[in-house]
Order: C-alpha cells, then structure tokens, then sequence
C-alpha cells in the first residue's frame, strides 16, 4: 500500500509514452500531492499533459444544407461537423443560412471529453410594418428595411425590434417553430412633441392687478389727505371749544372732523385691501386667474379660465 501513489504515477508516465495523454493525465492528477510520488515532477507533467488535452464538438443538423461554426473559432464545416483540440470552455454554435448567421445552441466542452450539439430542423420568418423607414433588427443585429424574409433560419427564441426615425420601438420577444413559420406585423406609433412652457408676459397678463394697484395707490393718497385734513379740523374744533361763545361752531368743527376721519379711515382700509388684492394677483399665474379689478363703476369681479 505505501507504493500505491507511485504506482499511479508510474502508469501516468507510462500512458504517456503510449501517447495517451487524455488517460495518462488523470493518473498524474490522482498521485498530485501524495508524499510518496515525485511532487515536481508530477505537477510540471500535469502543467504539459494539459496543453495537449483537449475538447471536441460535434454538430448534427435536423435540416441538410446547414452550414456552421463555433464563435470565436476559424473554420466553417457543412453539418455535420466536428472540431477537435478544442481547449475547454463554452461554446457557441452559429448556423449559417441563407447567407446569414444565427445562434442556434450553447454547449461546454470538457477536456478529453466529445460534446454532442443537434441544431434543430429550420423555420421561416416575416416581419413587416407600414410605418415608412421602418427597419428590422433580429437579436440587436439589423436585417435590413420592412418586410424582411427569412425562409430559413434555426428554430428557437429570438428578439425581433422594429425601428423608425421619429417613432417610438417596438420590440417583441418570439419562437421560431420547427419547420414552421412565424410572421410578425407592427405599426409604430410617432414620438409625441413635448412643448415647452411658456413664460407668462407680467407686462400684459395682469390688467386686473394692475387697475387693483392703481386704485390702492390712489385710495391710500386720498385717505391720508383727508386723514390730515381731519387732523386739523379736530385741533379747530379743539380750539374752538375752548372759547365759551363759540360752542355752535365748535360743534361743527367737530363733525366736519369726524366725518373726514371716517371717510379717510375708510379710503385707507380700502387701499390696503386693495393693495394685498394687487399683490395675490401679481404673485398668481396670469394664464389662470381670478381678476378682481375694480374701476370707478365699482367692483368687477371676472374669471377668466
């Protein structure tokens, strides 16, 4: 039993000088890191067995007259077809029919091992639309303007997209059936135009905030000036009160003063109204208001939508 790791090493050795390198390799690989067997030597054997051991591929095809190859491999075969000193890893296999490519089948080829591809039986495609410069594209590849024909292409999932300046794409995912066909018809519909905002004209827009401001303007002046005059028509009223002989005038006075600062305490309130209803409509949208205006004939409310 203590010469068991180098009795695996020994028939590594021997296999490949029987140039079998896909059956010595294991051997190598079973002896790597058992004390018994030579360690460098069996890891600088495994390092060289593995650069000449590889992979095959083999294709069949359901339908004859396919022609394929492998992606990022050079050479096409006639299906079928086989690849050999392939190095391990995944593969895809592209039919060719018709003059063009498609990826029909994925497959991983292991070292030393031959892995079996079958491309399924061929089917049809048609795509059209009858919105003008239309154009298909198959799996994010274009195939040319609407209508596209394929009578031929391996059977399985594609992606079909329509595009068109000025259009909004369509895209749908589809199944191409064995031997079948499938025909795909789709208008596209325009990009809507997004219109931009216009910036409201303050300057014209707001007659009724204007005519509001005005007449606060003015009502605050006219009220401030009879606020003064009613200032000193009470200090006469005052005055006159004081002298004994003048009580009739006095009393006059003193209503000519009450009514001024009425009547200005009123224009005041009404300004100040008016100003704030100036302000509201200065600071509303001018395309979407409710103008209080008011004018000599009184108060005009009107709503403007």
């Amino acid at each position: 039993l203590g010469e068991q790791a180098l009795t695996w090493w020994q028939m590594g050795r021997a296999l490949e000088e029987l140039d079998r390198p896909c059956e010595a390799l294991p051997w190598f690989e079973k002896a790597a890191g058992v004390p018994e067997a030579p360690t460098a030597q069996t890891k600088t054997k495994i390092a060289r067995l593995k650069t000449r051991t590889f992979a095959t591929v083999r294709v069949q095809c359901a339908t004859p007259g396919i022609a394929v190859r492998i992606k990022g491999v050079p050479g096409e075969r006639a299906c079928p077809g086989e690849w050999t000193a392939l190095a391990p890893g995944r593969y895809t296999i592209i039919a060719q029919v018709g003059g063009r490519d498609f990826p029909a089948v994925q497959t991983y080829a292991r070292r030393c091992q031959t892995s079996r591809v079958q491309v399924e039986m061929a089917g049809s495609l048609r795509v059209d639309s009858p919105t003008a410069g239309a154009e298909v594209w198959l799996d994010g590849r274009r195939l040319g303007p609407a209508p596209q024909a394929v009578p031929a292409m391996p059977a399985g999932d594609y992606t079909i997209e329509i595009r068109a300046p000025g259009h909004v794409n369509t895209q749908r995912d589809i199944q191409v059936p064995p031997g079948g066909a499938f025909e795909h018809r789709a208008a596209l519909m325009p990009i809507p135009e997004v219109e931009e905002d216009a910036e409201p004209d303050t300057s014209e827009s707001r007659p009724a905030a204007w005519i509001n401001a005005i007449s606060a303007v003015g009502l605050l002046s006219a009220g401030g000036v009879i606020l003064y005059q009613g200032a000193g028509a009470q200090d006469e009223a005052d005055r006159l009160r004081a002298r004994a002989d003048m009580q009739a005038e006095s009393i006059d006075k003193q209503d000519d003063a009450d009514l001024k600062w009425a009547v200005g305490s009123g224009l005041m309130v009404g300004g100040v109204v008016l100003g704030g209803l100036a302000t509201w409509l200065f600071l509303r949208d001018g395309e979407d208001e409710t103008a209080l205006m008011f004018s000599p004939g009184g108060a005009i409310w009107r709503v403007r939508f």
